[in-house]
């Protein structure tokens, strides 16, 4: 039994034994009253949900057991996005490569990349075919999301790797409480307070919430994952920019070789050049799909 069930058994065998000295007080069986005990303990339990403190350390280390252990993917992701214009489609390839390396391509419907997008966790490049104009600049939170403006998430290119391998996992000076069926963890980063829940049985985890004082600033949601553990399916929304965006992972390769040059994109000789901190203003917003 688990001591959230033993918690819950405590509460009804208190509730039954006040309901069985009263009735024995009467002197009699009154079934009646033993019915009315019974209900409000199932009604209490029906409406209260226990909740226990659990060190973030234990948890840190089921979720880190339960990771998936590739090293990285390549596959094809589906994109629908929802700003501001209305909902756009999108195809693209991604490659992702453990701790902190990651590249995109969209593609054109006529087959073609129209941008392209890698870091190798210390500098980031972004290529816009389009315009000819290539990005480049260090690789902090806020250079990816200026350069991704579609998920603005606040974070590094280790916690992007992460989550695209399915993964958000606590810090360990996280307040952790375990409810019914599910870990919730909170801590404070970056400005911001920031939640995820995690499932009790697979301690995997299942939506990660970040707040500014009581507004919610930005939501993951995992709608599914493959085999392998990877989302195949991930909702990213963000609020403040109006923006709601679905990726679906398809025709996944686990572990393929990839070198250090795929995360890397050389500035074509044609291209115009910006640092990333002088990004101006029409300059592509990640992903082409604002165009």
């Amino acid at each position: 039994m688990t001591q959230f069930s033993r918690n819950r058994w405590a509460v009804w065998v208190s509730w039954l034994s006040a309901g069985s000295r009263l009735v024995r007080s009467k002197g009699r069986l009154d079934l009646s009253v033993m019915t009315l005990v019974v209900a409000s303990i199932l009604g209490c339990a029906a409406r209260q949900e226990v909740s226990i403190a659990v060190p973030a350390a234990e948890l840190r280390e089921k979720m880190i057991e339960a990771s998936s252990p590739l090293k990285g993917y390549v596959g094809e992701a589906r994109l629908t996005y929802f700003g501001k214009e209305g909902r756009v489609k999108g195809t693209a390839t991604l490659a992702v490569q453990r701790p902190r390396s990651m590249r995109y391509e969209v593609q054109g419907p006529h087959g073609g990349v129209l941008e392209a997008f890698a870091t190798d966790g210390v500098e980031l490049q972004l290529l816009d075919f389009k315009t000819n104009r290539y990005i480049y600049g260090p690789t902090r939170p806020d250079t990816i999301d200026q350069l991704l403006p579609f998920a603005p998430l606040g974070m590094d290119a280790a916690a992007w790797v992460a989550l695209l391998c399915g993964e958000i996992v606590p810090p360990a000076e996280a307040r952790v409480e375990r409810r019914g069926d599910r870990f919730i963890a909170r801590w404070e980063f970056r400005g911001l307070s920031r939640l995820v829940e995690i499932d009790a049985e697979s301690f995997r985890a299942r939506r990660a919430v970040a707040y500014r004082d009581d507004t919610r600033v930005s939501e993951i949601r995992v709608e599914s994952r493959s085999d392998s553990g990877i989302p195949d399916r991930l909702e990213l929304e963000v609020p403040e920019a109006d923006v709601d965006m679905e990726i679906q992972l398809r025709d996944i390769t686990i572990d393929p070789k990839l070198d250090d040059a795929t995360f890397r994109i050389p500035p074509p000789a044609s291209a115009e050049r910006i640092y990333v901190s002088e990004r101006p203003p029409g300059t592509p917003s990640g992903l082409g799909l604002d165009r």
